[in-house]
């Protein structure tokens, strides 16, 4: 799943890691839960306050002279 937010060929640009918490034998486990093309607000509407959880995401920025950065970020939530 982070191979496609870093992909220009995709449209996901964030996805969400959320603790296993079916696997009592291996609590460090973490899985993707939800993914999506929205980018950063559309990915804060998923977060939970209830739970620790990892986000990784792409985000673009512009200023007024066409300058454009990319970033990737990792938010620990």
């Amino acid at each position: 799943a982070h191979q496609n937010v870093r992909s220009a060929k995709s449209e996901t640009n964030w996805l969400l890691l959320d603790h296993e918490s079916d696997r009592s034998d291996r609590p460090d486990m973490l899985k993707p839960t939800p993914t999506g093309s929205g980018g950063l607000e559309e990915l804060c509407d998923h977060l939970d306050e209830l739970k620790a959880l990892f986000a990784y995401a792409h985000a673009q920025y512009a200023n007024d002279k066409g300058f454009k950065w990319e970033k990737f970020i990792f938010v620990v939530f």
